[in-house]
């Protein structure tokens, strides 16, 4: 009612004369990173969970301006000391991927002033050492290694440490290949860094042949991501496009001990495929995938035009008597709700650097394409675009979860509801604020892959129920 509080922000402000509201900070502890806020003391009792860990604090470190990071400081509860990767493993298992800290920095007490409070200045700075067996081993290496640091905002880099693992995605690569090509002098195809994407493997990617052979050019159907972790695997649809760089950040989104890959159309290599429909592709993907896992679990993930795809794989999984623990669908629709809206249409014509800018914006990714890629990409979605038209999906034997991209959404826009015909189980969606083809930028792909670690925390081998009415959760 009038004169009511709504709501308690935690934000101090004032006034000024000229009637502005300027910001002064925080009533609390809060802070705000990747556009996030965030409240150390959650990370900071996550912490104090570990049994080698007696007290923790969390603070925001600014290497350079703009460029923050979640230093965590425990103090350990042992003689045996603290392990840095294993308390990130610890929290990553507890909260959001945005709350766990960049890094873990053993003290032996935490220091206090004169009123009792955490002394944030008296903490030690962050300055982490490559990893033992690390450090670059060449000028070449050594050079990589400095603009890996850069780009990143981290102070090292080790050799045999992934790019995306450390927090880089497509617009960051696109930094990285910049700053190669003005360093080194030598032009990067961004295939070599999904193929390489370590200081060590990119140096001796760089070595070698200028083109490389035709199994590392970065469109192959089964892209990893990552392949390390025991955890079981998450399968990544490709959008209209046709490729899955775009999944790049998701890997540390999910947690560091899942592998994740990217399913990628096969005609980007192969254009006499061209005339395959969703029904075959993923008939081939289920192929490709039990090949690598011969049973399940599997978890599925489709964005847009993927999430059919996705879908389709789940069904026929159910039909070889395979388990499906996750099915997540990004913003994709059966037939569009019988709506085409125009979304994947691409353009045919124009300069070619303006179809190429836009082709990258339905991929999802910023980073350079060339000539060849180019022609690949927009052969792969004029026939995905005609395929989903007249494809009608069959019936999910389970849950689905659903991801919205509120913004910039038409009036007769098709929504989650359309999916209900199709999936026996419950289906729960979450939002986003962004728009549709916007999804895979840095930090909606956070919010997104916060979603998914829930998600797949949630699922265990007999988790799916197949009893339950659809409805929304």
């Amino acid at each position: 009612r009038p004169g009511h509080r709504m709501y308690r922000t935690g934000d101090l402000a004032r006034w000024t004369n000229e009637g502005n509201l300027t910001y002064l900070g925080r009533t609390d502890d809060q802070i705000k990173i990747r556009g996030f806020r965030i409240e150390p003391g959650e990370i900071e009792t996550a912490l104090t969970h570990h049994p080698s860990v007696s007290r923790a604090v969390v603070v925001a470190h600014e290497d350079r301006p703009g460029q923050r990071r979640l230093i965590a400081y425990a103090v350990p509860a042992t003689s045996d000391g603290i392990d840095g990767s294993a308390l990130r493993e610890h929290t990553a298992r507890l909260l959001p991927d945005y709350m766990v800290p960049a890094q873990c920095v053993q003290i032996d007490v935490v220091p206090l002033n004169a009123n009792g409070k955490v002394d944030v200045r008296a903490l030690p700075i962050p300055r982490p050492a490559a990893p033992g067996g690390q450090e670059p081993r060449s000028v070449r290496e050594q050079l990589l290694s400095e603009l890996f640091a850069e780009v990143l905002g981290v102070p090292e880099v080790g050799v045999h440490s992934s790019f995306f693992d450390l927090g880089g995605h497509s617009l960051l690569a696109t930094r990285l290949i910049s700053r190669v090509r003005n360093a080194l002098g030598v032009e990067l195809p961004v295939r070599r860094l999904f193929d390489s994407p370590t200081v060590a493997g990119l140096a001796a990617s760089l070595d070698g042949p200028a083109d490389g052979p035709r199994s590392t050019s970065g469109l192959e159907t089964l892209l990893p991501l990552r392949t390390g972790g025991t955890e079981d695997p998450l399968f990544c649809v490709h959008a209209v496009a046709g490729t899955s760089w775009c999944y790049a950040g998701l890997p540390r989104l999910v947690g560091e001990g899942r592998p994740v890959y990217g399913l990628q159309d096969p005609a980007l290599l192969d254009p006499a495929r061209a005339g395959e429909g969703i029904e075959d592709l993923a008939a081939h993907y289920v192929r490709r995938i039990r090949a690598l896992r011969p049973h399940g679990p599997y978890h599925l993930l489709g964005w847009s035009f993927g999430g059919l795809v996705a879908h389709e794989m789940a069904v026929r999984l159910q039909e070889l008597g395979e388990e499906v623990g996750l099915l997540c669908v990004l913003d994709g629709y059966p037939v569009e709700g019988g709506r085409d809206s125009g979304r994947y249409t691409p353009v045919a014509s124009g300069a070619p650097q303006d179809r190429a800018a836009e082709l990258r914006r339905f991929a999802g990714v910023s980073v350079p394409l060339d000539e060849e890629e180019v022609a690949a990409v927009h052969r792969s979605m004029l026939r995905n675009a005609a395929s989903m038209r007249d494809f009608v999906p069959k019936r999910f034997e389970g849950d689905m979860t659903f991801v919205t991209a509120i913004r910039e959404r038409e009036a007769d826009a098709p929504v989650w509801q359309d999916w209900l015909p199709f999936v026996t189980g419950t289906v729960t969606e979450h939002q986003v604020d962004c728009a549709h083809l916007d999804m895979m930028r840095p930090e909606p792909l956070a919010r997104i892959g916060a979603t998914v670690a829930r998600a797949l925390a949630a699922r265990t081998p007999t988790a799916t129920d197949t009893s339950r009415p659809g409805g929304a959760g």
